[in-house]
């Protein structure tokens, strides 16, 4: 599984704990920093948040 749909995942059942998770987890295969790896996770999170249910425009059809 990649590592937004591991947030999808943790986001689903609503895991208090998805951010430290998924830090651990790419410092697990990243030789990076706890800093760089927590930015990754929270931006993980972000995007899969904002994926998980699109609604508003992204759904709206176009006329042309």
């Amino acid at each position: 599984m990649d590592i937004e749909g591991y947030a999808k995942r943790g986001l689903s059942r609503g895991d208090p704990d998805l951010e430290q998770k998924l830090t651990d987890r790419i410092l697990e295969i990243k030789d990076i920093s706890l800093k760089r790896a927590r930015d990754i996770a929270s931006a993980t999170i972000v995007e899969a948040h904002a994926t998980l249910r699109p609604a508003g425009e992204i759904l709206a059809p176009i006329t042309s």
